[in-house]
């Protein structure tokens, strides 16, 4: 028997601050973080079980892992990164690496041994044990000349699989030097890199498009609208671009790939169109649903108001989630769910992009919903962030439908129903290093002086060659 989900909340769970991390979730648990540098858990019936202050602001989100134990892993943006206990919250190891955090952790083995790996602001990728020893640590190329003395972002969460097939796992994420790196995970090495147009904050999915591997990635925004605007698909082996689908404004969540009418389907959502957008994994877009407009929105060309950037802090009507895809009410069909930072979220349907539900949580949905059996009856609950809250619905959605942390489990495939990927001889890129060198320091250069003698020369004489040097 189907019964209809009812969109008014079990529970409540109050956080010290806004969060704009996505909660985690386990047997009687459910772990959150916020801005005021809080990891908090509270049962299944919503009383705190026990919370950790790190002193400095987490926007990652926590990753929930057997080190052998139950864990909870999470980084702030002081540096530091913990493994705390998810019973009682009791510190097990911690690691201090100088540098923001932004990214949320990726768990897998790799050769046998449990690997953490964890890009940290440089951009540099760590890579730790289970029991917290620094494996390796690698610096990666960014800006050279433009970004001289400054770190380059890391916000991106890894991607740590055997993307390509060849028998070895790598690491794959985005840099704010506006390129994606991949790199060995059993050394750092770098495998390769793809430059895009601006910065990748979006996290890589895999999955596979007619039994050929591709990874999914969200394409940047600038704060003037320009940058790639869309979906990005790459070749794992090479990162070579295949095909670009535009989402109308960037795409800082990650895509989630599920399998609706027995075809593979991304879903994802875009920044500056404040949307939900379905596309096959060829590109071609299968349905839009937009979470607005409110009186906050801005949708023109530029992707901001005429007279100031649009900085996230103003980011009324963008989303920065990466949607759940699941049967939540039993009628044998999926819906999609995510939120918008105007404070709605969206249930649709997954084939045909029919609104289910229009919910307004009353605060700023930033980060993703999960869904997962906390009660232990047979059923799973969402757990939806808004604002300083977290806020519980009862689904008719079986154990099996979890989704349980961000991007559904620790490798961060983003792959609802994943599939080995079919071997394969993979040969490394050519030219890789003169290219890297190029990109690093003679075109770097060359834009960092274009960038000085219009601000210098030609903005006072009221001349502008271009609206952003990036």
């Amino acid at each position: 028997m189907v019964r209809l989900v009812t969109w008014t909340p079990t529970h409540t769970l109050p956080l010290t601050a806004e969060t704009w991390s996505t909660p985690a979730l386990a047997p009687d648990r459910i772990v959150s973080a916020d801005r005021a540098g809080v990891v908090r858990a509270f049962t299944a019936t919503g009383e705190i079980a026990w919370e950790v202050r790190m002193g400095h602001e987490i926007t990652a989100s926590p990753t929930l892992a057997d080190l052998p134990d139950p864990t909870v892993l999470i980084g702030d943006h002081g540096g530091t990164f913990v493994a705390l206990d998810l019973a009682t919250g009791a510190e097990r190891w911690r690691q201090s690496f100088g540098a923001m955090i932004r990214a949320t952790a990726a768990v897998a083995p790799v050769e046998g041994a449990l690997a953490i790996v964890l890009p940290v602001y440089g951009p540099r990728i760590v890579r730790m044990t289970a029991s917290g020893s620094v494996v390796f640590d690698r610096s990666l190329p960014k800006h050279e000349v433009y970004q001289c003395g400054r770190d380059a972002g890391a916000v991106s969460s890894p991607l740590l699989a055997d993307v390509d097939g060849d028998g070895r796992d790598e690491i794959v994420f985005g840099v704010r030097a506006h390129r994606v790196y991949c790199c060995d995970a059993a050394t750092g090495d770098l495998r390769w890199f793809t430059p895009l147009r601006y910065d990748p904050d979006s996290s890589p999915t895999l999955a596979l498009s007619d039994q050929e591997p591709i990874l999914l990635i969200g394409g940047g925004e600038h704060t003037g609208g320009t940058g790639d605007n869309a979906l990005v698909a790459l070749a794992p082996g090479s990162g070579r671009v295949r095909w670009t689908a535009p989402a109308g404004g960037g795409v800082d969540g990650a895509a989630t790939v599920a399998e609706v009418g027995g075809e593979p389907l991304a879903f994802y959502c875009s920044l500056a169109s404040g949307s939900v957008i379905a596309t096959d994994l060829s590109g071609a877009e299968r349905w839009r649903v937009p979470f607005g407009p409110t009186d906050a929105c801005v949708h023109d060309p530029l992707c901001r108001p005429p007279d100031r950037p649009y900085f996230t802090g103003r980011a009324i009507c963008r989303s920065y989630a990466t949607p759940l895809v699941a049967d939540l009410d039993g009628d044998g069909r999926q819906q999609v769910v995510a939120g918008s930072n105007n404070g709605t979220l969206l249930v649709l349907d997954a084939e045909t992009g029919a609104v289910r539900a229009r919910i307004r949580t009353g605060g700023m949905a930033r980060g993703s919903a999960v869904l997962a059996d906390i009660r232990g009856e047979g059923t799973c609950d969402l757990v939806v962030p808004s604002g300083d809250r977290l806020l519980v619905f009862a689904t008719e959605a079986p154990a099996p439908e979890a989704w349980s942390q961000m991007k559904g489990e620790p490798r961060h495939l983003g792959w609802r129903s994943p599939r080995a990927i079919p071997p394969r001889d993979v040969r490394a890129p050519r030219g890789m290093a003169s290219r890297l060198f190029w990109y690093s320091v003679p075109r770097d250069a060359a834009r960092f002086v274009a960038f000085q003698v219009e601000r210098r020369v030609l903005r006072p004489l009221g001349i502008r060659l271009a609206e952003h040097y990036y």
